[in-house]
């Protein structure tokens, strides 16, 4: 049984050293640093560990939707113009716009 590649006589031998050395009356306090101490670590370890597969996740979200995009593009290279074609009807101004200068939609006069 070792604590933190601690077998169990070094463990002993480091409560007695610090017994001797703090005395029975620091000892507890001491003992309730430690303990904080090492809570906020576990806590910072958890919040980064969390942090860290969250963005893992994020970032594999994206290679999988790329390589999806790329598959669609070997079995079907012209998807791309298709692509370009959407992009560009989302781009275009409205009909109603278009025509405005000419009444009941009526083609201009061709001059």
């Amino acid at each position: 049984m070792d604590f933190m590649g601690i077998g169990p006589m070094e463990l002993l031998l480091v409560l007695v050293l610090s017994l001797v050395v703090f005395g029975p009356k620091k000892l507890p306090e001491i003992a309730a640093q430690i303990g904080k101490i090492i809570a906020g670590i576990r806590r910072t370890s958890v919040d980064f560990t969390r942090e860290l597969n969250r963005e893992i996740e994020l970032d594999k979200t994206d290679v999988v939707k790329t390589v999806k995009q790329l598959n669609e593009l070997k079995r079907n290279p012209l998807s791309i113009f298709d692509e370009e074609k959407k992009d560009h009807n989302l781009k275009k101004e409205p009909d109603v716009l278009k025509n405005q200068d000419t009444p009941d939609n009526t083609p201009p006069p061709v001059k």
